[in-house]
């Protein structure tokens, strides 16, 4: 799904030694077990996929 949408991430290492992901793109994507939400910063970006 994320290489369809282009969504790419950067790894950041915080404070306290645990990892983190930020979203590079215009869509952002927010999966838990089988499960996925894409969203974005307006409405003609989700109508066009």
């Amino acid at each position: 799904m994320e290489k369809i949408l282009n969504i790419t991430y950067r790894e950041h290492t915080r404070n306290y030694g645990y990892v983190c992901y930020e979203t590079e793109g215009k869509y952002y994507m927010v999966r838990y077990a089988d499960d996925f939400v894409i969203s974005t910063q307006n409405k003609e970006d989700i109508k066009a996929i």
